[in-house]
């Protein structure tokens, strides 16, 4: 969100060259909270103890271990390998934690519930992520199964080899939506707890 009380320079840039822009007064309103029509919107901003966490999300660490008094939290025997803060594209998708086994505990009524989380790391220019083999399991259940073959990694790596990045090109478009596919599932918790589990190599 903006911090108006510290905002000192406003930029405008216009979409042609030569064109010509009358601007009078400019007026600068706080953001109102984001609304839902959901009973319950449970939010983790995953992400290292200092990135910047995501408006309306809960930050969630490494060192988020599960306790009855939180409700939710990194599962015991949870082998996470690292976290790391890209700095990019935003403060949602930034950062993240990798976990090699186990998962993550959420306590929640029993019921029908969606599951939307995002897998990918953003990486840099050079980087794309790799792995032979990953899984999410919800409740026991195989939710996500996914493999990379050589010949689907180097797609995807050299997918923008040809691409040339001019003014007025939608970058987002181009590099980010092809890149962050959410996974979503359905799941029913009948226990209270909702478990999560990951595997990857």
């Amino acid at each position: 969100r903006l911090d108006i009380a510290h905002i000192t320079n406003l930029f405008v840039a216009l979409g042609s060259p030569g064109s010509r822009a009358e601007i009078q007064s400019v007026t600068l309103s706080v953001e109102t909270p984001y609304k839902h029509d959901f009973s319950k919107l449970i939010k983790l901003d995953m992400g290292t103890e200092t990135s910047p966490i995501f408006y309306g999300f809960t930050p969630f660490t490494a060192a988020t271990s599960y306790r009855d008094v939180r409700g939710y939290g990194v599962a015991a025997g949870t082998d996470i390998r690292r976290s790391e803060d890209r700095r990019h594209p935003d403060n949602l998708m930034r950062d993240w934690i990798s976990i090699a086994s186990g998962g993550i505990n959420v306590d929640l009524p029993n019921g029908d519930y969606h599951v939307w989380m995002m897998l990918e790391d953003p990486g840099y220019w050079e980087y794309y992520q790799n792995y032979d083999r990953r899984t999410v399991t919800a409740e026991g259940q195989v939710k996500y199964d996914a493999t990379m073959t050589a010949s689907l990694f180097w797609t995807q790596y050299f997918a923008h080899e040809k691409d040339e990045d001019l003014p007025g090109d939608n970058i987002w478009q181009r590099y980010i939506n092809p890149r962050y596919k959410p996974v979503e599932f359905d799941v029913t918790v009948a226990d209270g707890q909702l478990n999560l589990r990951f595997g990857g190599g």
